[in-house]
């Protein structure tokens, strides 16, 4: 059986021998082509705003410092994750135990650490912290301030649960 002629938008033929070639054949051009207009749709349906504030969002100059430290540990994870992932076949089932027990405790910080990137981002750290600040300085009691309190302790206590259970695995006497 002979290979079926596969054109790309060029008009070169493309010899697919196996029958399970790429699903695409496009260009550099047009895969620019087709992001600009995935951009274009999105200005139209949304304010040039929100696209400014995305590119305000993602100039590294206006972070705050503890930005790039959050940065620096979720690369760290990225690494150990990607190390881990490339040995999980090879791992005996104690470490595959304590492997597990790091997914769980990374991806708990690293989600903890974008959502408080993202709450400062969008200010409502603000919204969250003035209740709070006049609950635990002066005194006055709010539902807002009550709610924060709920959500800074839930958060603590999630964290150090998993830190806890990788800790009893990674470093017990087997």
């Amino acid at each position: 059986m002979t290979a079926r002629e596969i054109r790309n938008l060029k008009g070169e033929i493309i010899q697919d021998t196996e029958g399970e070639g790429e699903w695409y054949h496009f260009s550099t051009s047009t895969w620019m082509l087709l992001g600009g207009l995935v951009l274009f749709n999105v200005g139209t349906f949304f304010g040039p705003h929100l696209i400014d504030g995305l590119f305000r969002v993602l100039d590294f100059r206006l972070w705050a410092w503890w930005y790039f430290a959050i940065l620096l540990v979720i690369v760290a994870f990225s690494i150990k994750w990607f190390l881990l992932f490339q040995s999980w076949d090879d791992l005996d089932p104690a470490d595959s135990e304590i492997a597990t027990k790091f997914l769980h405790m990374s991806m708990t910080i690293t989600a903890e650490m974008l959502v408080l990137v993202l709450l400062h981002a969008t200010g409502l750290v603000r919204f969250l912290a003035y209740p709070l600040w006049g609950w635990l300085l002066y005194g006055t009691y709010s539902h807002m301030a009550a709610l924060a309190f709920l959500l800074i302790c839930a958060a603590i206590i999630v964290t150090l649960y998993v830190v806890k259970e990788w800790c009893l695995v990674a470093f017990s006497p087997s």
